[in-house]
């Protein structure tokens, strides 16, 4: 396998990144902003219980 295919095959797999996960990681932020999911909620309560224990 050439020099020139391998570079070819990463630069296809860093585009294919680009292209397809950070638009998909925007839409699930997007998502969480304007529905505010209770999943989301419950799961970034069950995040502060530990402190909110600590400060007790």
């Amino acid at each position: 396998m050439s020099m020139l295919y391998r570079l070819l095959i990463a630069f296809g797999i860093i585009l294919s990144h680009l292209i397809i996960i950070f638009p998909m990681a925007e839409l699930f932020l997007a998502y969480i902003i304007i529905f505010n999911p209770l999943w989301f909620r419950e799961f970034l309560r069950s995040l502060d219980e530990p402190a909110m224990e600590k400060s007790e």
